[in-house]
C-alpha cells in the first residue's frame, strides 16, 4: 500500500512538473501590457533610429514583473526597465526605448504575431 501511495505521489509531480516545463517557453519572452492589450517581443532587430520619427510617446514602463510572469497592469513589463520609454509605431506596434535602442513589440492579439523571444535587460 505504501509502494502505491508513492507511485501516486511520485506521478501527479511528474505531471505537474512536464506541465510547469511546457509553459515555461512562453513565459521567457517579454511582455509588456499597453491600454489593457498584452505585446511581445518577436524579434530582436531594433527599428531604424531614422524612422522613429514617426513613433508617438504614449508613456513610459511604471513597473517591472518578475521575468516569469506576464504583466497584469497597463505600462507594465517582465523584462524592460521601469521608466523605459514606450512608443505607438505607425505600423500600430509598441516600440520601447532602452538603451537608446528601439525594441518593436506586436500585439498577442494580432493573427500571425509569431513566437515571442526575450530581450536581455541587463545589456548596457
Amino acid at each position: 500500500m505504501r509502494k502505491f501511495f508513492k507511485f501516486i505521489i511520485t506521478s501527479i509531480f511528474i505531471i505537474i512538473a512536464i506541465d510547469i516545463l511546457s509553459r515555461t517557453a512562453t513565459l521567457n519572452w517579454s511582455y509588456l501590457k499597453v491600454n489593457d492589450e498584452l505585446y511581445v517581443l518577436c524579434t530582436y532587430n531594433i527599428q531604424n533610429l531614422d524612422e522613429t520619427d514617426k513613433f508617438t510617446k504614449i508613456g513610459t514602463i511604471e513597473s517591472k514583473t518578475n521575468i516569469f510572469i506576464k504583466p497584469i497592469f497597463n505600462y507594465s513589463s517582465n523584462s524592460f526597465r521601469k521608466g523605459s520609454e514606450v512608443y505607438k509605431t505607425d505600423d500600430n506596434q509598441i516600440a520601447v526605448k532602452q538603451n537608446n535602442k528601439f525594441y518593436v513589440l506586436s500585439s498577442t492579439q494580432s493573427e500571425g504575431w509569431g513566437n515571442g523571444i526575450m530581450v536581455n535587460p541587463y545589456l548596457d
